[in-house]
């Protein structure tokens, strides 16, 4: 209703209504400041047009037409309208007739009537497009979480078959010696194997079941072909499955190692064991 105020066109009723409601809305007050606003620029920015020759005669014929109601007022009346006549003395004051026409009011309220169903039709309509567009973007939403499933698992899929078909190169690979580590301690569970190939230094850990690495830790794999001089290897984190896959080159004086261990060190490695086995292959 705030343009159809700006513009005049409600009746009393409604205008009181909507002033009741400004009265308690900041919204609404500011906005309807901002509806004052394009309708005085819609004024102003009015071309001037000069009225046809009829129109004159077309607003009389229409005046004409309206029956006209004479009413006797004083010339002490609020609103000013009348002619009087005031006799010299004491004597009474007589109103004249007056020829103030009321004008119908059934053309402004049916243009209030349009204006308010527009205004409600419009909200209607609004609503309907929002409704609509929430339900697209729920179904957008809901098609790219599917997808984005779907990307997920297509991606671990790829790395699953990646990783599967490396250790089948690895693992047939003349030469390549396949070494198994049991779990120890925390790591019960956990399993892995140590592919070496002794020529290159070339080393692949599959580690499986491990449990997740504490902050600031990480697992570091030993090449040991002398028990009092382990070789460090690199560091790894397992993922949420406790599954990972370590690549790495071996020292010079570790391809010659016949036994591995896995322990838990800080996460930077370290040059020596310090922490606890949790994987470690048979003694020879």
């Amino acid at each position: 209703m705030l343009a159809a105020y700006a513009l005049g066109a409600l009746d009393a009723a409604e205008s009181r209504l909507l002033e009741e409601h400004l009265a308690t809305c900041t919204d609404c007050r500011a906005e309807i400041e901002e509806w004052r606003d394009t309708t005085s620029a819609l004024a102003l920015s009015a071309e001037v047009v000069e009225p046809s020759a009829q129109l004159r005669s077309r607003i009389l014929e229409s005046v004409r037409a309206i029956p006209q109601n004479s009413v006797d007022r004083k010339t002490s009346s609020v609103d000013g309208i009348g002619v009087a006549a005031q006799e010299d003395g004491n004597e009474s004051v007589k109103g004249a007739a007056s020829n103030v026409i009321q004008m119908p009011l059934d053309a402004r309220r049916r243009w209030s009537a349009a204006l308010t169903f527009g205004a409600l039709a419009a909200s209607v309509a609004i609503i309907a497009l929002a409704a609509t567009l929430f339900v697209l973007w729920k179904r957008l939403d809901n098609l790219q979480r599917q997808y984005e499933r779907e990307h997920t698992a297509v991606d671990v899929l790829a790395k699953q078959l990646a990783e599967e078909r490396e250790m089948r190169e690895m693992l047939t690979k003349p030469g390549v010696r396949m070494t198994e580590l049991n779990g120890l301690g925390p790591g019960q569970q956990a399993s892995a194997k140590v592919a070496l190939d002794p020529r290159t230094g070339r080393a692949m850990l599959f580690a499986y079941n491990l449990p997740p690495a504490p902050a600031g830790k990480a697992y570091q794999l030993w090449f040991i072909s002398d028990i009092k001089h382990p070789v460090p290897g690199a560091v790894f984190n397992p993922d949420a499955q406790g599954r990972a896959v370590m690549r790495d080159q071996a020292p010079e004086a570790g391809r010659s190692a016949s036994v591995f261990a896995v322990t838990l060190e800080p996460a930077g490695g370290v040059p020596a064991p310090t922490g606890e086995k949790y994987l470690l292959s048979p003694l020879s």
